[in-house]
């Protein structure tokens, strides 16, 4: 979440109003999408994962209550980040259209809302279930 966290940053800072970098900078595009491309692809299996974790603290694994409880609980999961993203396809372009200075308010809207995800993720970390049994097993997957 921290790279995801750094490629919205740098988006938001050379989107800045009169801030005096060269909002054409390649480098600084290339680099930002790169943050956001590998923290993704970093984020979005370990939140299922982790997800999944947390389920052991309500039921018993291998129980029906189990099963279903992990059906309810991903898909509501899967539907709020699907939720999130339809959302935030009509509201960019509003804010867009109302700023005078319009990629710097889209971003920094994002930014935000990623930081502040990421605040309530790691205020709660001492709360989640951590399993760390596939550590021990090398060949756990196989």
């Amino acid at each position: 979440s921290i790279l995801w966290l750094c490629g919205n940053l740098i988006l938001t800072i050379f989107n800045l109003p009169k801030f005096g970098i060269d909002r054409n900078a390649l480098w600084a595009i290339f680099l930002s999408l790169a943050f956001l491309a590998i923290g993704k692809g970093i984020m979005t299996p370990v939140n299922s994962a982790m997800l999944g974790d947390q389920l052991i603290l309500v039921a018993k694994p291998n129980s029906i209550d189990f099963q279903k409880k992990t059906l309810s609980v991903f898909s509501w999961f899967y539907f709020f980040m699907s939720f999130g993203s339809l959302v935030s396809k009509w509201i960019t372009p509003l804010i867009r259209s109302r700023s005078e200075s319009a990629n710097f308010a889209a971003f920094s809207v994002c930014t935000l809302a990623l930081f502040i995800g990421c605040l309530f993720l790691w205020s709660g970390i001492c709360f989640y279930f951590h399993n760390f049994s596939n550590l021990k097993q090398p060949n756990a997957y196989k």
